[in-house]
């Protein structure tokens, strides 16, 4: 087991949250498993920055290159479960996608 599966397994929180953490796949599909329901995904805010030094390191990207920075909230049954940030790209994504943001 590696040192993060073993932070995460030593966590005193119940079974289920740990997956949330531990998932590198789709929480909305797990936390629709879990409750039985459709998960909406609400964006808080959005908007295209400059990557600055730490975001840059991040992401594998040069300084000041753009990137959608988005905040959702993922809620089911008018609940919301989970916060979530998303840093994405610009370059990366494809050209259709782009136009939308």
């Amino acid at each position: 087991m590696d040192d993060i599966l073993r932070l995460i397994h030593e966590l005193n929180v119940p079974l289920p949250v740990r997956v949330c953490i531990a998932t590198d796949g789709s929480l909305t599909h797990l936390l629709e498993v879990f409750f039985g329901d459709e998960v909406r995904v609400e964006a808080v805010e959005q908007e295209v920055i400059k990557a600055d030094e730490k975001i840059a390191t991040l992401l594998n990207m040069e300084k000041g290159g753009l990137v959608n920075w988005r905040r959702v909230l993922l809620v089911v049954k008018n609940q919301p479960l989970v916060s979530a940030l998303s840093l994405s790209v610009l370059d990366r994504m494809p050209p259709m996608l782009r136009r939308d943001i």
